[in-house]
């Protein structure tokens, strides 16, 4: 049964013996105005009981959902569907024999299309009438990344079962008659097996999950009522590229909704970034998107997971301001629909990670593609110039120093490596950094 409240849920205890003409029926409330993910419970079904609304199937060779448009097209127990009521709500049903045993999804698959943002996305669903737990022991993910997409109204929800890591208020369950996306390896084929050992019984709500990690910052952006969440991570047993037991890819939700990402190499857009601790000042970029204009904001969470040391710092690029979020965790800017995407920058220094700076150290240069920074321990407290070598020492580049607790600079200078020099009235200090051509 369904309804407004729920739907139920249902666990076999061995065979069930159907004696002719005998069934079992299982079915799912649609509310309207909006899409809903779903799949089959029983083992056979056309898409007849759906008559007068719209469903579609996911095409991942062709990254785009398809109608279906007859009453008589087969649906099957793994797949997933999209189902959107209209004008009134509904409750429909499927019958049959519901699924129990293994079951396995056929192959899934990787096409590569140009530009390759939705490459390996596949629509599945769970098959059996009951809740499954997606990091339960019995899975066979073969070339299936271990994060599952779910939509909830507005957003994607992801969970990894890997690493226990959610966005979005994503939790490890797939509830009975959901769909969702999975995500095949690059250029492979690949298939899910379900098993009943990871059938469980839970209840409809969906418990947003708090942070839990060490050195992981939870931002959030809030635009026209919606909330999308992104995930910075810093644990050495990742890379700086995608990690497919680690990350996740990012899935923009709909219209109104804003979209928040870290900016990986190859472009790349990511919900979930783990990556490295280098030592040394780090750099992230995050991209944000939204179909409307407006008045949005950032929130920064889960800075207690740093070190006492910490120090993160967000760069807004269009407003040319930088802000400590340990001391100031909301970010308001103005937004332009169509701006372009890559918006902020976020700055983590080397304490931040657990590492303490060189002794009697008080000035800190790094760079980030053509950019250079000088971060100083308080504004004003330090005063001077900046200039940059070649490594032949021809000077390239000077500028005086600003009031402010980081200063950047971009030489607008071939790429390659250079030395950069701090001059003050107390000291001289240098760095060698490397530089990339706009």
């Amino acid at each position: 049964a369904s309804d407004a409240s729920g739907t139920g849920s249902f666990i076999d205890n061995g065979a069930i013996t159907y004696n002719s003409p005998g069934s079992a029926r299982a079915d799912r409330y649609f509310s309207q105005g909006m899409w809903h993910y779903w799949s089959m419970p029983v083992a056979g079904s056309t898409a007849a009981p759906f008559a007068g609304l719209f469903m579609r199937w996911y095409d991942e060779p062709g990254h785009l959902f398809r109608q279906i448009t007859s009453g008589g097209y087969n649906l099957a127990p793994t797949a997933g569907y999209i189902i959107w009521s209209g004008g009134t709500n509904t409750t429909r049903g499927v019958s049959g024999f519901y699924n129990t045993g293994q079951v396995a999804t056929p192959t899934l698959t990787s096409t590569l299309v140009s530009p390759a943002v939705y490459d390996g996305y596949n629509l599945i669903g769970n098959p059996y009438p009951s809740s499954v737990d997606w990091a339960a022991a019995g899975w066979d993910r073969t070339n299936v990344e271990p994060v599952k997409y779910s939509y909830n109204i507005n957003q994607y929800q992801t969970y990894n079962a890997v690493t226990g890591e959610s966005t979005n208020g994503g939790d490890q369950f797939i509830r009975p008659e959901q769909g969702f996306f999975v995500h095949v390896t690059d250029n492979t084929a690949g298939m899910v097996t379900f098993s009943i050992t990871t059938r469980v019984h839970t209840s409809g709500s969906y418990n947003k999950k708090s942070g839990g990690l060490s050195d992981q910052l939870i931002l959030t952006a809030t635009a026209n009522g919606i909330e999308d969440e992104t995930h910075v991570v810093f644990n050495n047993s990742a890379t700086p590229a995608f990690d497919p037991d680690y990350d996740a890819y990012k899935m923009t939700g709909s219209s109104p909704a804003p979209n928040l990402y870290s900016r990986l190499p190859g472009g790349i857009m990511a919900a979930v970034n783990w990556l490295p601790r280098t030592g040394n000042s780090q750099v992230i970029p995050l991209g944000f998107t939204c179909s409307l204009s407006g008045i949005y904001f950032l929130t920064a969470g889960n800075l207690s997971s740093f070190n006492a040391t910490t120090q993160i710092y967000l760069e807004d690029i269009k407003e040319n301001t930088i802000q400590n979020l340990a001391t100031d965790p909301v970010h308001h800017f103005s937004y332009t629909a169509g701006e372009a995407p890559l918006r902020f920058l976020l700055h983590f220094s080397a304490t931040t990670l657990g590492m303490d700076d060189p002794p009697g150290e008080k000035i800190i240069v790094y760079s980030f593609e053509d950019l250079v920074y000088v971060k100083v321990p308080v504004p004003g407290e330090i005063s001077g110039n900046l200039r940059i070598y070649d490594l032949s020492g021809r000077q390239v580049f000077s500028r005086a120093l600003q009031n402010l607790r980081i200063n950047k600079f971009r030489p607008s200078i071939a790429g390659g490596l250079y030395l950069v020099k701090i001059e003050t009235g107390l000291t001289v200090f240098s760095k060698k950094v490397f530089i990339s051509e706009r």
